[in-house]
């Protein structure tokens, strides 16, 4: 039987690749998939990667690009999808050729890492690592102190998500994890409140579920503004009879850290081989982007003006970090390596899912006592998050 992998090829593919997502997802996906599939633009059909066996598609997923914040750096993200195969052709050995065709794919075209949301004990054979926890601080309406609103409180409008947009691009700036949006679709259900000026000044996007009005995007310019949408969201769960309202945000964030101030409960839960899970899919052109977030790091640390030289081994590759006292440089050589990480222990260390003494206590990292202070300032563990709208 003739395998071979390649792009999507337009509407000749669309009827055969809709009806696997639809064996996979449901029959209703399958009729969503083919309407997103008819408006791929042609310079685009490269990020959709098909597995044929003898001239039949038995194999599919795309490759969504993003931009995604760590730190002062903006890396380039390939997003996972729609991953899914043909049920009579499972157990083959497809995918997983389908899944090195798409590896390298993601190389070649510069992504600095591949993020996916996966089913249990399935990606980390593909390299993937858990790397983001989940977030949720939850508190009950009542718990809210029902002061006079001072701005005004309104429906989303499909004429407010450009300002939507700005806002929590502004917000998003250095946030971890947060993806940059170019732009937003009108949610079903949102909030927005505007000062005396009609701008929007802060925003929430949420769904009842169970008894919980759950807030699944939230930006707000200040401290102000995130009362006044934190006190539009109370008004909204009394009106639906919610009993609490969960916020899916981690602590950091204008609405989270105004909900201190009350009776909440913030809890970060880890899922072990699922979950939001990731691998870094160009390590030289990584080590680049990520530049200026260690030169942030190491420049408020003790290691400020100081020459020092990180080198560890990373999988089969050689990163050295080093300085001289006029600035952080980072790139990949040829060179014997002091330590050693996992590629994918390196990963969950880039984005700070866990912290680098933890990190260290695996059998798969190697970190002497004289790097381990560096190591720790140059990847400090973080509360990396990305938005529900934005996910894949």
């Amino acid at each position: 039987m003739a395998v071979e992998t390649r792009p999507f090829q337009g509407k000749t593919d669309i009827a055969e690749i809709a009806r696997i997502f639809g064996i996979a997802f449901g029959k209703g996906a399958g009729e969503w998939y083919d309407k997103h599939l008819r408006k791929v633009k042609p310079a685009e059909r490269k990020n959709y990667r098909c597995l044929t066996a003898d001239g039949r598609i038995v194999s599919f997923l795309e490759v969504q690009p993003k931009r995604m914040h760590i730190g002062r750096a903006l890396v380039r993200m390939a997003g996972i999808a729609a991953v899914c195969t043909d049920a009579e052709f499972r157990k083959r050995g497809y995918n997983r050729r389908l899944w090195a065709d798409s590896i390298e794919f993601m190389e070649r075209e510069g992504y600095d890492i591949s993020i996916l949301y996966g089913i249990p004990k399935y990606y980390h054979r593909y390299g993937y690592s858990e790397i983001m926890a989940r977030h949720m601080v939850t508190m009950a309406p009542s718990d809210f102190e029902d002061a006079p609103a001072k701005m005004k409180s309104a429906a989303l409008t499909k004429a407010d998500m450009k300002a939507v947009c700005t806002l929590y691009n502004t917000q998003a700036r250095f946030r971890d994890g947060n993806i940059e949006r170019k732009s937003m679709a009108r949610p079903e259900r949102g909030l927005k409140v505007s000062d005396k000026r009609g701008r929007i000044a802060a925003y929430a996007l949420y769904r009842e579920s169970e008894g919980t009005l759950e807030v699944r995007d939230a930006a707000a310019r200040d401290g102000a503004a995130a009362r006044e949408i934190l006190g539009a969201i109370q008004r909204t769960a009394h009106r639906e009879v919610a009993g609490h309202i969960k916020v899916l945000l981690p602590p950091g964030y204008p609405l989270t850290d105004v909900m201190r101030r009350y009776n909440c409960v913030y809890r970060r839960v880890h899922k072990r081989n699922r979950g939001c899970m990731g691998r870094v899919t160009n390590m030289a052109r990584l080590v680049k982007t990520m530049r200026p977030e260690w030169s942030y790091l190491v420049s408020r640390s003790e290691f400020a003006g100081a020459n020092f030289e990180l080198v560890l081994k990373v999988g089969d590759e050689t990163l050295r970090i080093s300085s001289d006292g006029a600035g952080v440089k980072s790139a990949l050589v040829h060179a014997r390596a002091w330590g050693r990480v996992a590629p994918e222990r390196f990963m969950q260390m880039l984005v700070g899912y866990r912290a680098v003494c933890e990190v260290a206590d695996e059998s798969d990292v190697r970190l002497s006592r004289r790097d381990m202070r560096l190591v720790e300032v140059l990847f400090p563990e973080r509360d990396t998050h990305i938005f529900a709208p934005d996910r894949f």
